[in-house]
């Protein structure tokens, strides 16, 4: 697995409170080109925006279980 500049910013959004404080107001999901990082992005985002804390690994897994648009 090749690590993207994408998979960076997604790691620092469920690791980091501090990052998530300075970046989340400017990030946009078009700024994520494969669909899979795009919908971890907005899954991450819409946690964020509801419960004001960072998602755990498995708020995030059961949430895209639930995406129509994604496979396995």
């Amino acid at each position: 697995m090749t690590v993207t500049t994408e998979r960076l910013i997604l790691g620092g959004l469920v690791l980091d409170d501090n990052f998530v404080r300075q970046t989340i107001p400017f990030l946009q999901p078009e700024y994520f080109h494969d669909k899979i990082e795009c919908a971890v992005f907005t899954q991450i985002k819409h946690y964020l925006d509801e419960y004001k804390s960072l998602p755990n690994k498995t708020a995030i897994t059961l949430d895209l279980k639930n995406h129509e648009k994604l496979n396995e």
